[in-house]
């Protein structure tokens, strides 16, 4: 992925990283069924960084996936994906009622 973007796309992409505000003061805030994924390897966001931004989510699950830096989702991607669905499979179960939001989670109608 980084291997195909220009050195200047790059150093754009930094600068707006470094510039950006923190957010981790919001991260209490967050309400919703959260899950934070992490690769073990990633450089970029730490996995005891990671850690700790699901320890301020109030009932956040947190997964660490070895063998997988910061794109862990194509790094490991069957990995990635059984915590992906092990996560919405203990949130959405077939006796919800249907409804748009289950639909979009789970691609299935109820």
């Amino acid at each position: 992925m980084m291997g195909s973007a220009t050195p200047s796309a790059i150093a754009h992409a930094l600068e707006a990283m470094a510039s950006r505000r923190d957010a981790r003061p919001l991260l209490a805030s967050v309400s919703v069924p959260t899950l934070v994924v992490v690769g073990a390897d990633d450089q970029l966001t730490p996995p005891d960084e990671s850690r700790a931004w699901s320890r301020a989510i109030d009932g956040a699950v947190f997964e660490r996936i070895d063998g997988a830096g910061h794109v862990s989702n194509l790094e490991r991607p069957q990995t990635f994906n059984a915590r992906l669905l092990a996560f919405l499979d203990a949130r959405v179960t077939t006796s919800d009622p249907p409804s748009h939001e289950n639909r979009a989670l789970t691609g299935r109608d109820g």
